[in-house]
């Protein structure tokens, strides 16, 4: 997860600007990330949740291979930067611009 997206993620949750964030100790911040592992908040954990049972009520109803991933939900502009990024995503972007 990047640094910047779980800065946003304490400062909310401690109600502190993430400007603040820094300020806090090493061990209480690495405590945080280590929590964030072991049980996510928010809206990470709410998309998490309704996927799981989105796919399995899916799972009772049609055949075949059922991911999570398909149920979660991501933001297109997400997508399209996941795809970019990556030393494949810079090579995919590179010969989807020479085949255009």
């Amino acid at each position: 997860m990047p640094d910047e997206l779980f800065r946003c993620r304490v400062s909310l949750a401690l109600g502190i600007p993430p400007s603040e964030v820094p300020e806090l100790s090493a061990s209480d911040y690495d405590l945080l990330q280590r929590y964030w592992i072991e049980e996510p908040w928010g809206p990470y954990r709410d998309n998490l949740h309704a996927a799981i049972i989105s796919r399995e009520i899916r799972r009772g109803n049609f055949k075949g291979e059922h991911q999570l991933k398909d149920f979660l939900l991501v933001s297109p502009n997400k997508k399209a930067a996941d795809e970019r990024s990556g030393l494949f995503g810079l090579f995919r972007s590179m010969v989807g611009a020479r085949k255009k």
